[in-house]
Order: C-alpha cells, then structure tokens, then sequence
C-alpha cells in the first residue's frame, strides 16, 4: 500500500483524481500538478521472490511501509488499486 505525501507529481498510471466535495475528475488536465491529500491508497503487488528478498535484508519497516519512497531499486510489479487524490491548486 502506498499513500502519497503532499507535493507529491501527479502519476497518471496510478492515481485517480476527485475533488475535496468527493467528485471524481477524468480527462488529463491534471500533468504537473501535484498531490493535495491521499484520500484513498494505492496497492501495488510484488513479486514474491521480490518480497522475500526486501524481507531477508531487513528493507520493510512497519512504520514507513505505507508511505512512498524514492528507493529506485524498489520495483512494481502491478498496480491493483490507484491511489485516489485531490491535487493541489495551480
């Protein structure tokens, strides 16, 4: 699971876009803004070999596990769930 921080780029790929009344936005107007609040999290699926390998060298951490993380190395293998956001104005 992942909740995006605040100021954190729009990602068309795994964010769905609602207004703070709750309505969601479509259309794709929303490329350089960036995130408000997380309303919703995103769940992403990992390989399991890729699961197993973080959990060996200690990566997963209980207190942060859920918020996004620059780590590259970390990969996606599916978004199951996008994220809902509001952005922030421009």
């Amino acid at each position: 699971m992942v909740i995006y921080n605040p100021g954190t780029k729009y990602d068309e790929n795994t964010m769905d876009v609602e207004t703070e009344d709750g309505m969601f936005i479509s259309g794709d107007q929303h490329s350089g803004r960036v995130v408000k609040i997380c309303v919703e999290a995103a769940v992403f699926s990992l390989e399991r070999t890729q699961a197993l390998d973080e959990a060996s060298l200690g990566l997963f951490n209980l207190t942060s596990n859920f918020v996004q993380s620059d780590r590259e190395e970390s990969v996606v293998s599916q978004v199951l769930v996008r994220a809902v956001v509001v952005l922030a104005d421009t």
